[in-house]
């Protein structure tokens, strides 16, 4: 139980955790993080080889107040319960990291870009984000808003959000991007995965077109 305490996160950008954490079915209650963190979660940011399995988090509240600017393409945030940023943005990356079995129960999500309740992006083509679900709670960013993951080019196969958790887009100068499953899919596979949601995009955002 993490009551009151905000997690010192595992890895970071120029040092991604590449080892493996096996959870053996444990839950975590009560998980904790605040601030203005760029990668924000459990594992902040997983590398190449890295891994995350069977693992349960029950009520996490995780948020960053960190925005990239619109006009940046680099600068993102990354927020997500189980990993902030999975692997690293390259042209050619077909390594791979993975989340198996990891189960979000009643998360309170909020970010900036790349948001989601299992993992704020994930870079790597082999990447894989199997068997996960994200059940009740809420979920809100400005940009790249997803149940499972914010943005994907990896592999999310056999995952579910379920119980009506919340999805949703605060009103900022980004597109909306918000989906039940993944915010946005870079030629990434979603495969035997379901959502049971509500999905806000706002029709006062500056291009609400993508919501689903």
């Amino acid at each position: 139980d993490t009551d009151d305490w905000n997690w010192s996160q595992i890895g970071s950008e120029d040092t991604p955790f590449t080892g493996r954490i096996i959870g053996n079915s444990k839950t975590i209650s009560n998980f904790n993080i605040e601030g203005s963190d760029r990668f924000s979660g459990f594992i902040s940011v997983l590398g190449e080889g890295g891994s995350i399995e069977n693992l349960n988090f029950n009520n996490p509240s995780v948020s960053s107040s960190y925005t990239g600017s619109p006009a940046v393409t680099n600068d993102d945030g990354y927020v997500g319960v189980i990993v902030g940023q999975l692997n690293i943005q390259d042209e050619f990356n077909y390594t791979t990291g993975s989340i198996i079995n990891c189960h979000v129960i009643n998360p309170t999500i909020e970010g900036g870009e790349n948001v989601g309740g299992i993992v704020g992006r994930t870079y790597g083509r082999n990447d894989a984000v199997t068997g996960c679900t994200v059940s009740g709670g809420t979920i809100q960013g400005h940009m790249f808003v997803g149940g499972i993951a914010g943005n994907s080019e990896g592999i999310l196969e056999d995952c579910h959000v379920q119980n009506g958790t919340q999805i949703s887009y605060v009103e900022s100068e980004a597109e909306a991007r918000v989906g039940g499953i993944v915010g946005t899919n870079n030629s990434g596979q979603v495969v035997a995965c379901t959502a049971n949601v509500v999905v806000d995009g706002d029709v006062n955002a500056l291009d609400a077109r993508y919501c689903g």
